[in-house]
């Protein structure tokens, strides 16, 4: 019988499994923080519960408590921070307001630009967090606005015609 060990990304050992964790599906006791706990393993995930069936961290927390994702869903969105894209930026203009908001602890990427001849933005593809925006042929657009809601970690984007 051997032992696994969880290490998060920095490389912090923050478990140990007395159990080896080779097939899938698994499941067994282990003590997270000095609090007793289930985890069940499937294939390459790993996951950790309270005796009450509700998702812990690594410290022993409950993971999401008090919130309802319901709750989190039909809050209203109120923008903190606004962002303008318009058709007029170049590639590293676009850069530059994904990078802003990477601040706000959002994962961005720009995946597709495209001009036409005149300069103006045709084509416009980019991913905040798990999220693809597209924009086609935006000739009667005059820019994207990404609104942000740090407070519930929300984003909205929309064209406008402004």
């Amino acid at each position: 019988m051997g032992r696994t060990f969880i290490y998060d990304a920095f490389g912090n050992k923050i478990l140990t499994i007395e159990d080896e964790l080779i097939d899938a599906p698994q499941k067994g006791k282990v003590i997270v923080n000095s609090v007793e706990a289930i985890y069940e393993f499937t294939e390459n995930l790993l996951i950790i519960k309270n005796l009450q069936g509700e998702l812990i961290d690594e410290k022993g927390k409950v993971v999401g408590a008090g919130v309802d994702s319901e709750d989190i869903n039909n809050k209203e969105f109120k923008p903190t921070h606004s962002f303008k894209i318009p058709t007029s930026f170049n590639k590293n203009e676009v850069e530059d307001i994904l990078i802003k908001i990477k601040q706000y602890q959002f994962d961005t990427e720009l995946l597709e630009l495209k001009h036409n001849d005149r300069g103006q933005l045709t084509d416009l593809v980019f991913r905040i967090d798990d999220e693809t925006f597209v924009f086609n042929v935006l000739e009667s657009v005059t820019f994207v606005l990404i609104d942000i809601d740090e407070r519930n970690n929300r984003v909205n984007v929309t064209e406008s015609k402004e």
